[in-house]
């Protein structure tokens, strides 16, 4: 009896792919999951910029208006999911500060604050693999490549508390996955590619909405165009243009609408130095048409988005306690960012830290390396097929589409600022590996075997510093071997 279940078992499996990526995505998602979620209010303090982001969400929950570094969407995600897990709560304690310099109550939940965050954490490792599944067309590589990503603590940590990179992330990701699905489409567009364009547009909008940091994204819509042109449709590019404009448009400025309309409140305390017109507005003295109201809400948003990021200051690597880290050190996994630490007993201290598996990030900067490699000797020596060529050339320009203005940039950066690009390295290392035909398939999945195992050992070993584990100084320094990431005990030197 149980070899006729098994041998139906295998039927099933063997003749039902669309059946089997699913449950693969599902075990993916599963495995993110249990690492997310059952810990998602520990620790119940502040972490890192949820000194921010809290007080933002408490201000859109009380109506009090603020202006922000960065569009609204990230921020709107973390208010909706305090709101989803206690709906019958409208905190205030947080909501006319800009920063939270106390203790966190410890009579207050945080976990709605950190739900969306890590919603958008468990889809990521998913994304992926539906990517890689066009991109590759082979489920077990796909499948253990996106596990990489699922075991990066970097990631997990970044996706844990509330803070807007995994919806960003997550977006990005959702807006390649579409790329990719209408890029192999060789078929003229129907009906139905309008709808796929109009996701497309919408995704790629809410990307942009979290962070301006994921316009590399939208290097792609040029890549899309240009194979209508070349496979003489013309005429689609005309209406794809209308459509992805449209939609993408449309999604920008309802978001930015819903912003404006939920912090209609002029906060007593700061009044962001807007105009008087602004102020008018705010105050009930001035009504204009709504048109007119949201240019000048829109207009004064981004003029303190500008002035924000031009008084923040450069990298300076001789400050102590500087966390900021140039851009070149970002694919070697530094410098790691120390989030929050306390110590119960002063002998072992918990830590958040944000530092990388180090196996995910060497498998991201192999797909760096061989993938610009081999985009590059193929534009000069033209060996690739025409048909192999495409993924190598379009995932190593979005890597470098993002990487290049922050080479650029004169602010200090951090180390979470590369979680896009790392991701696209993984998947480089895909690409790269898959067109690498001198490799037998059982090498393959051998290279891929022993990569999953370092990742699962890199995972294990910086586990206690993604949940908040006690450790003492000697297991700190321990799992310090490597310089660029500049990972100190709490009691250590130039701490």
């Amino acid at each position: 009896m149980n070899h006729l279940r098994l041998d139906k078992l295998k039927v099933l499996w063997n003749e039902h792919p669309n059946l089997r990526r699913i449950l693969l995505a599902v075990i993916l998602w599963g495995i993110t999951a249990l690492l997310l979620f059952p810990r998602l209010g520990y620790p119940r303090a502040i972490v890192f910029d949820e000194t921010y982001m809290i007080p933002r969400a408490q201000r859109y929950m009380q109506g009090i208006f603020f202006q922000e570094s960065h569009p609204p969407l990230g921020r709107l995600a973390i208010a909706l999911g305090q709101i989803l897990v206690h709906p019958d709560e409208r905190p205030s304690q947080f909501a006319l500060v800009e920063k939270i310099h106390e203790s966190w109550p410890q009579d207050q939940d945080m976990t709605g604050y950190r739900l969306i965050p890590a919603i958008f954490g468990t889809l990521i490792p998913v994304i992926v693999f539906f990517i890689l599944l066009k991109v590759l067309t082979v489920e077990l590589y796909s499948f253990i490549i996106s596990l990489f990503v699922a075991f990066d603590n970097a990631l997990l940590t970044q996706a844990h508390f509330a803070l807007s990179d995994s919806i960003l992330i997550g977006f990005s990701l959702l807006s390649i996955l579409a790329f990719v699905y209408l890029y192999l489409q060789d078929a003229p567009p129907t009906r139905s590619a309008w709808i796929q364009w109009t996701l497309w547009g919408f995704v790629s909008a809410c990307a942009l909405l979290v962070k301006f940091s994921t316009w590399f994204i939208l290097v792609l819509v040029p890549l899309y165009m240009l194979k209508l042109v070349l496979a003489g449709q013309k005429r689609q590019v005309f209406l794809f243009s209308a459509i992805f404009g449209v939609t993408f448009l449309f999604v920008t400025v309802a978001v930015w609408q819903l912003h404006f309309s939920l912090v209609p409140k002029l906060d007593p305390n700061n009044t962001y130095e807007i105009p008087a017109d602004h102020l008018d507005i705010l105050e009930g003295k001035s009504h204009p048409n709504p048109v007119v109201t949201f240019y000048i809400e829109l207009r004064d948003a981004l003029v303190f988005m500008a002035h924000y990021h031009e008084g923040v200051p450069k990298l300076d690597l001789t400050k102590p306690g500087e966390i900021g880290s140039p851009w070149f050190w970002w694919p070697l996994g530094g410098r790691a960012m120390d989030y929050r630490w306390e110590t119960p007993d002063g002998k072992t201290y918990r830590y958040i830290y944000l530092i990388g598996n180090p196996a995910t990030w060497l498998i991201s900067l192999l797909g760096v390396l061989a993938g610009t490699g081999l985009t590059l000797s193929d534009l000069l020596f033209r060996f690739l097929p025409a048909e192999r060529r495409k993924w190598p050339y379009i995932f190593t320009l979005l890597y470098w589409a993002y990487m290049i203005p922050p080479m650029f940039v004169q602010r200090v950066l951090y180390l979470y600022h590369y979680l896009p690009p790392l991701i696209i390295g993984v998947m480089l290392f895909g690409v790269v590996l898959a067109e690498a035909t001198r490799l037998s398939s059982s090498a393959k999945r051998g290279i891929l075997s022993v990569s999953l195992i370092a990742a699962l050992i890199g995972f294990w070993v910086f586990k206690p510093f993604t949940f908040y584990e006690p450790l003492t100084n000697e297991q700190v320094q321990q799992r310090a071997v490597w310089p660029a990431w500049d990972l100190k005990c709490a009691t250590c030197s130039d701490k």
